[in-house]
């Protein structure tokens, strides 16, 4: 994978992003939204947020939700 260079806020962007990953994936999230930025020549906060937004749904995670019975 090629280096890619964002700006700090972009980095900070990346990196909350990435704290709603599972933690066993969020290697495979950064490459994906470095394999998204790789495209673009200079890439600015727009092309960051795109690639995170690209990249997301691929790695959504929601919590499973159980019914819990309350007995009186």
């Amino acid at each position: 994978m090629v280096p890619v260079s964002v700006s700090d806020a972009g980095l900070a962007a990346i990196v909350r992003a990435a704290e709603a990953v599972a933690v066993d994936r969020r290697g495979e999230f950064l490459e994906a939204v470095a394999s998204a930025l790789s495209g673009c020549r200079d890439p600015g906060d727009g092309d960051v947020d795109r690639a995170i937004r690209a990249a997301q749904p691929r790695f959504r995670d929601p919590p499973t939700l159980q019914h819990v019975s309350r007995r009186a």
